[in-house]
């Protein structure tokens, strides 16, 4: 029997959000609490359409942000599974999203990044362009994201103590 992985990511809504990936690439919330084959008693939804075959979900609150290989972004409710926004942020992705600093951000494959507002509306907040190609996500620790391109490796503060209140020292 051939074994595989996906990535699974639980919410404060007693989920656990199953990315599947692979050929038909899938987002599941099930309920943790089954054993055995729940396929029929504990999914609560599933997404097939912009779900990623690569990057995984990330949980911020009560909304889960995903963005498919082919740039869509979305935003769903993690009771629910419904759709509160689509966008497309451009270029390809392998990058899962990752929250700092009150902040969501996207990273595509040309090294394009993205921050944009945690919440039910699309708000961009900023871009920049990186050099070099990038397929690792953004780290995050001690205030500093690290970023690794084909040709260089990064670090730079998510934002300075005196620019918090105001803007973003990595996308200015």
């Amino acid at each position: 029997m051939a074994s595989r992985t996906c990535r699974v990511r639980c919410t404060a809504t007693a989920s656990c959000i199953i990315a599947t990936g692979f050929q038909q690439p899938t987002l599941l919330a099930v309920r943790p609490d089954g054993s055995g084959d729940v396929t029929k008693t504990h999914v609560a939804w599933t997404l097939r359409r912009a779900a990623p075959l690569t990057p995984s979900p990330l949980i911020v609150g009560d909304e889960i942000y995903v963005v498919n290989d082919g740039g869509i972004a979305s935003c769903l409710d993690a009771r629910t599974g419904d759709t509160r926004w689509q966008q497309r942020l451009g270029g390809d992705y392998s990058a899962s999203p990752v929250f700092a600093d009150g902040r969501i951000y996207f990273l595509n494959e040309e090294g394009m990044a993205t921050a944009i507002a945690p919440g039910k509306a699309f708000v961009r907040l900023a871009t920049a362009s990186l050099d070099g190609a990038t397929l690792a996500s953004i780290a995050v620790a001690d205030g500093s994201f690290f970023i690794r391109s084909d040709t260089h490796c990064t670090a730079s503060p998510t934002r300075p103590e005196a620019e918090r209140a105001t803007q973003s020292y990595f996308f200015s």
